[in-house]
């Protein structure tokens, strides 16, 4: 597991390359309040993804993340990119206002809050931004992931449409039905 964000990550190179290999990485996060079928989705997901060998690029948090992680992890710990609130470049600061709500600044937050929102556009764009994701999983309580009540979940949704990254709510699907739409970008 790379968790970005650690010391002496500016040394690694990008988790997308390795021995000359681009990687397809795609995005799986969401609500900390999962419901357990939800959890068990995203698990499978983060497994079936692995075994395609596919790279999951997540933040961490309890719930959904954690999901994607765990599943990923027990096929190939090696291919997931955890995205900590630590040494994140000021490149997804300036990305994230573009998806902030209406009337809301990032000066007006603290500054973990400023870069839990910021790595949320590494999630989807990459370490360094050049890297967008394939596609991007999420779960979200509500069908749109970009409204203000999706928590969040909805900056990175908000970053992914607008750099056309197709993004799916896993809230009511099936496994089957996530894996025949994941197929349409593999």
């Amino acid at each position: 597991v790379l968790m970005w964000g650690e010391p002496g990550d500016s040394a690694r190179g990008d988790s997308r390359h390795r021995r000359g290999v681009v990687m397809t990485c795609y995005t799986g996060i969401g609500s900390r309040e999962i419901s357990p079928d939800g959890y068990e989705l995203a698990r499978q997901l983060g497994f079936y993804l692995a075994v395609k060998g596919l790279r999951l690029r997540s933040g961490g948090a309890i719930g959904a993340d954690t999901a994607f992680a765990e599943g990923a992890g027990l096929k190939r710990p090696d291919l997931r990119d955890i995205f900590l609130p630590r040494g994140v470049p000021e490149w997804a600061y300036r990305e994230v206002v573009h998806y902030l709500d209406d009337g809301v600044s990032l000066s007006f937050m603290r500054p973990n809050t400023q870069a839990l929102l910021a790595r949320n556009m590494q999630q989807v764009l990459g370490r360094e931004g050049d890297a967008k994701s394939a596609f991007l999983l999420y779960w979200a309580p509500v069908p749109d992931g970009t409204a203000n009540d999706a928590g969040g979940t909805r900056y990175a949704v908000r970053c992914a449409v607008a750099h056309r990254v197709p993004t799916l709510n896993i809230l009511d699907s099936d496994l089957s039905s996530v894996i025949a739409w994941v197929s349409d970008y593999l």
